[in-house]
């Protein structure tokens, strides 16, 4: 399921921007910095 959420925000921000929050203090070390490179990493075979 995880990997089907990944491929949606992936088409997603194909299409639109996307705007990810953080509530600490060093958004460099948070989940959303994290998501915010597997999306703009390419997707790999078993991602798909």
């Amino acid at each position: 399921m995880r990997a089907d959420a990944l491929t949606h925000l992936r088409e997603l921000a194909s299409e639109h921007n996307l705007t990810l929050l953080t509530a600490t203090k060093n958004a460099e070390l948070s989940e959303a910095a994290v998501l915010a490179e597997l999306i703009a990493s390419p997707a790999h075979p078993h991602q798909r």
